[in-house]
């Protein structure tokens, strides 16, 4: 009997993950935590991107332009998980198709995880490690290359830009 309880309420959270068509053009994954008459609560909002890119085609020795479809967060410059959504905003919605819901929970849960790593940085940190990474560079321009300074400015600083 807990089995057909575990698959029911999976069954009924998953119908909370819609695609929402807004005014502006923007289609929306997102899942909808709270409804009010005029509003809705989302969590984690992505939104469709396309990138063409050109590749080759081995047998022709040709060019061809290859559109990938992908997702990434809706709003940019923010650690918020969840947003209000005005109802008279969107056009249209549905429920998410199972193919899209699971690669949308993997790309959702993998935004959350480095918006989640990136709260705990301080921003004084931040231009510190900006203010290093700097100054050797400028050692590097002046031609005072070390191999240990090259690596230390490989490692990247975290970023919240999720691209597929």
């Amino acid at each position: 009997m807990d089995d057909i309880q575990e698959v029911q309420q999976e069954v009924l959270s998953e119908s909370h993950y819609k695609v929402l068509k807004l005014m502006g053009g923007d289609e929306v994954f997102c899942k909808v935590v709270q409804e009010f008459s005029d509003a809705l609560v989302v969590e984690m909002p992505m939104t469709i991107v396309k990138h063409q890119m050109v590749m080759p085609n081995e047998r022709q020795k040709e060019k061809r332009v290859v559109e990938h479809t992908g997702l990434d967060r809706w709003m940019n410059y923010t650690h918020d998980d969840t947003f209000v959504i005005y109802k008279d905003r969107i056009l249209s919605f549905g429920n998410l198709a199972p193919e899209v819901l699971v690669y949308y929970k993997m790309l959702s849960k993998k935004a959350r995880q480095e918006s989640g790593h990136m709260k705990d940085v301080n921003e004084s940190d931040v231009m510190l490690e900006i203010q290093e990474n700097l100054e050797k560079v400028a050692q590097i321009m002046r031609g005072e290359e070390e191999e240990d300074m090259i690596e230390q400015l490989e490692e990247p600083i975290p970023s919240k830009r999720i691209l597929h």
